[in-house]
């Protein structure tokens, strides 16, 4: 234990080698040191806690199901309201971040999502249940600061492994959720409460989770190399850029204006190829996830005919 402790501080205290425009050039896992691992480490934990809170709810839909007395119908569409409103969250989250920094962003998605899902114990109907799932798709949007986060902090030599391991260890609370809500669910009535009390009880656990987390990371983590947003340090233009811009201010002949043109409708991103395949890639791979998260648990109990759900299926076949 004591040769751990010693490895661990060792490696905390390397210093981490960085190129002209700040960006760390070395990659050290195990280190939490500022600013380049404490913001790796903050981007992944962060989005796993958006993504378990996220995913709360299903888990627990069977019996939410059976208190409300929800149809199918009810609960496929709080799955579309959830996935809806990640993706129109996510078009606007990009250019917050640019503005405001991934830190900021992060925190204020992470306090924005726990609320409603503290207060899920408060729906009545089918439609209160998609309101709030509408509302929780808040907690979807922490992809983008995560990726955002890592982007920053890291060369372009390593970015990639960065992106990849906090993608990937974020991703994870869309799966760890099924397993940590219904544990909650379980205590809870292991303590007293009957299941309908029990789940309205473990909702606040992630939600309050969330809520210390968004508060904590604006204290001990950075948004860039140089720390705070506004004292980061914007790369310079190059050789292209002046090319192009010497060429704007001679306007020598039609040609260079057409070529200017061009080149400036080429710089829209939407324009290039290989960021439109990766959109549609991204896209698919994302609504299979999205899709088999929202059904899985309900499949299974239709599925092996978990005791006490037939009955319960009868009863919304009837609806």
């Amino acid at each position: 234990m004591s040769y751990f402790c010693r490895f661990m501080k060792k490696l905390h205290a390397k210093e981490i080698k960085k190129d002209e425009n700040g960006k760390a050039k070395q990659f050290q896992l195990f280190s939490i040191r500022r600013p380049y691992m404490r913001a790796f480490h903050t981007s992944w934990f962060c989005f796993f806690l958006a993504f378990t809170s996220w995913f709360g709810i299903q888990p627990l839909i069977p019996t939410i199901m059976k208190e409300l007395k929800l149809s199918k119908t009810d609960v496929a569409n709080s799955g579309i309201a959830s996935v809806a409103a990640t993706i129109g969250l996510r078009i606007i989250v990009g250019p917050l971040c640019d503005k405001f920094g991934p830190r900021k962003i992060m925190s204020a998605l992470l306090l924005t999502g726990s609320i409603p899902m503290a207060l899920a114990g408060l729906i009545k109907n089918g439609t209160g249940l998609i309101v709030l799932r509408l509302f929780i798709g808040v907690l979807g949007g922490a992809f983008v600061p995560c990726q955002f986060w890592t982007s920053i902090m890291f060369n372009s030599k390593i970015v990639g492994t960065a992106n990849a391991l906090v993608g990937g260890w974020g991703n994870l609370g869309g799966g760890f959720t099924f397993l940590f809500m219904p544990a909650i669910f379980q205590l809870v009535k292991l303590a007293g409460a009957d299941e309908f009390l029990a789940w309205k009880i473990a909702v606040i656990i992630p939600a309050l989770i969330c809520c210390i987390a968004g508060v904590t990371i604006l204290f001990t983590s950075d948004d860039c190399p140089q720390g705070p947003w506004r004292k980061r340090i914007l790369p310079e233009k190059t050789n292209r850029d002046t090319a192009v811009i010497a060429e704007e201010e001679s306007l020598q002949s039609e040609k260079s204006k057409n070529n200017d043109f061009k080149y400036r409708r080429q710089s829209n991103a939407w324009t290039v190829s290989t960021v439109f395949i990766l959109f549609v890639q991204y896209g698919l791979c994302f609504g299979v996830e999205i899709a088999t998260n929202t059904v899985l648990n309900l499949y299974l109990l239709y599925k092996f005919k978990i005791e006490g759900w037939s009955s319960m299926e009868s009863t919304m076949q009837l609806r």
